[in-house]
């Protein structure tokens, strides 16, 4: 787990010449370099460490991904690069093997691509909302534009391991949590739950009022336990 700054498997690629001189002149022009690190703040776009070539052979830079390409093309909204921004500074990068630049199809823009890297976030309120929690996966499309899209805009294309894609998916973001100590906001964890609401808000025994378990979450003597806890299930 990363903070901050991280390295990423390099990526060869181009830089948009007019963000090395602050937008204000060089549009059109690209230079070749290599991207070897990203950068992660919150609410703003990706950034990526670049180390430039020849001519400006070892020069390095710290560019948003809006100013790096596979190769010349024009600028698209930064919407269409990366449609949320970063998440939070802590965060890890990952290679998946399985998919390691396997073909990608987006959704959206009907275009094709290649998997590169993820990166997931955590250690924010939107980074560990379950309803807001993204992967971005970085993909270099065909048409040159490096863009970091989360699971919904794109899918993988490697017939031999997943098959042919033949129904339109209707997905809808998970938005309960899942765990198996303490409290659950937003989620139905059935049957124990559901059976846990049935119950009365509290339960007194001994002279002490327990929830649903003592604190330590075991009843050690058994004249202790509730009495619903000794009916045959």
């Amino acid at each position: 787990m990363a903070y901050l700054l991280a390295s990423i498997p390099y990526i060869r690629c181009k830089v948009r010449r007019e963000y090395l001189r602050d937008l204000q002149d060089g549009h059109g022009e690209f230079l070749d370099a290599t991207a070897i690190g990203v950068l992660c703040v919150r609410g703003d776009s990706l950034h990526f460490q670049v180390v430039l070539h020849e001519p400006l052979a070892g020069c390095a830079f710290l560019l948003p991904i809006e100013a790096l390409v596979t190769k010349p093309c024009d600028p698209v909204a930064t919407k269409i690069v990366e449609p949320w921004d970063t998440f939070g500074s802590i965060f890890g990068v990952c290679e998946l093997a399985v998919v390691r630049r396997t073909s990608v199809r987006l959704v959206k823009e009907d275009a094709g691509g290649t998997y590169l890297f993820t990166i997931a976030f955590t250690g924010t309120d939107l980074a560990d909302d379950p309803a807001q929690r993204k992967l971005l996966s970085v993909i270099a499309r065909e048409d040159g534009i490096v863009t970091a899209l989360p699971n919904n805009r794109f899918y993988f294309v490697d017939r031999a391991l997943f098959g042919d894609l033949t129904e339109k998916p209707d997905f809808l973001t998970l938005t309960k949590e899942f765990r198996a100590e303490g409290v659950t906001h937003n989620a139905t964890n059935p049957p124990l739950v559901g059976a846990v609401e049935k119950l009365p808000p509290t339960i007194s025994v001994s002279d002490r009022v327990y929830d649903v378990a003592p604190p330590n979450g075991v009843h050690t003597d058994p004249k202790e336990r509730p009495e619903w806890l000794n009916q045959p299930q």
